[in-house]
């Protein structure tokens, strides 16, 4: 937990070299960054932005309603893992965000 400028601060100098890396430049590469502020509402919303040369570019949106289970179903599909658990095994993969 910290401040919202804060968390602006740590992104702002940590994102542009992580994406400029030869591991994002070269190779292909995801980053995935998820802002979990649970509201304890059903219809509580968390953003979640993937980047990198992975994720598709041009400010894409899904209209899909996705878990954080679809996000673990996400990274055990780019790895060719297995699933850990049922709530993985059912949940979609966030496969029309990617490259």
């Amino acid at each position: 937990d910290c401040s919202v400028s804060t968390g602006d601060t740590w992104l702002k100098n940590h994102l542009p070299s992580i994406l400029n890396s030869q591991a994002c430049t070269v190779d292909k590469c995801l980053l995935i960054l998820t802002w979990d502020e649970d509201d304890s509402s059903q219809s509580n919303q968390v953003l979640t932005v993937f980047a990198g040369s992975g994720a598709k570019t041009g400010g894409v949106t899904s209209g899909v309603a996705y878990t954080h289970f679809s996000m673990l179903r996400t990274i055990e599909n780019i790895f060719g893992l297995p699933t850990q658990t049922n709530n993985d095994a059912a949940a979609s993969p966030m496969n029309d965000l990617l490259r």
